[in-house]
């Protein structure tokens, strides 16, 4: 497998919280946006998946675009379907939007498109020295390094135009990256792997103490919307159970 640094990109993270009681129209209607804005120029992949969190708050929407430069990811902004189908949902809400540029690191062949990844982002201390921040984006790309079966493309950044404002009143203090993977199982392996090995001891970086908080979900990317909203349906049931059965 060829291994590298391919072409810098511009990177659209979105999370959030879907709401409870979506219909099926909503969600129909969610994803014939989502299709419109993969036909619009500069846009070189989305995925979308329903998330499951690894590490902190409860995210479980995910959305990951991959624009060829800023000036493309300005024009989607400025369209009507990024305010309708992201900013003003009837779908989710507490939103999480970044965005950073990089030259993603992984296979040279087919990496713009992945089943399944580990995305999320990181907010260090205001007092975090540049090298700690440098130090956790090695590490995030060492995933690749570590784990060449599971891990197909590493893409970390520091993050620009957060949403919400709050979460960039520090800047330069975010980092946010999507580890992408060649299937689902892969994803689930590397779960349980960086989970059982301890990245600072083998890379020889210590930045965890630097960290206000941490963020990480995992998911899978589902086209079929209808298979998606049964999968919506099933989540909210078992989260109301889990709710009657704590």
């Amino acid at each position: 497998m060829h291994v590298g640094k391919r072409q810098a990109v511009v990177e659209h993270l979105v999370l959030a919280r879907l709401r409870e009681g979506i219909s099926v129209d909503q969600w129909d209607d969610l994803w014939k946006k989502l299709d419109l804005i993969r036909g619009l120029a500069g846009v070189v992949s989305l995925h979308v998946g329903l998330a499951r969190p690894l590490v902190g708050e409860t995210y479980n929407f995910a959305l990951h675009a991959r624009f060829t430069d800023s000036a493309a990811l300005k024009v989607y902004e400025a369209d009507e379907l990024y305010a309708e189908a992201i900013l003003k949902s009837s779908v989710s809400n507490d939103l999480r939007i970044f965005n950073w540029e990089c030259q993603p690191q992984g296979s040279m062949i087919g990496s713009n498109f992945y089943a399944a990844a580990h995305v999320g982002f990181m907010k260090f201390k205001s007092d975090t020295s540049e090298q700690k921040i440098e130090e956790a984006m090695s590490t995030i790309r060492d995933l690749q390094r570590l784990f060449p079966q599971l891990v197909s493309e590493v893409s970390v950044g520091r993050a620009f135009a957060i949403v919400p404002a709050d979460l960039g009143e520090s800047k330069g203090l975010e980092v946010a990256f999507v580890v992408s993977c060649p299937t689902i199982q892969a994803c689930e392996e590397l779960a349980l792997k960086s989970a059982d090995t301890n990245l600072s001891k083998q890379t020889g970086l210590s930045f965890e103490s630097c960290l206000d908080s941490i963020h990480v979900v995992k998911f899978n990317v589902d086209w079929h919307r209808e298979a998606s909203m049964v999968i919506v349906i099933a989540e909210h049931l078992l989260g109301h159970v889990a709710k009657l059965n704590p």
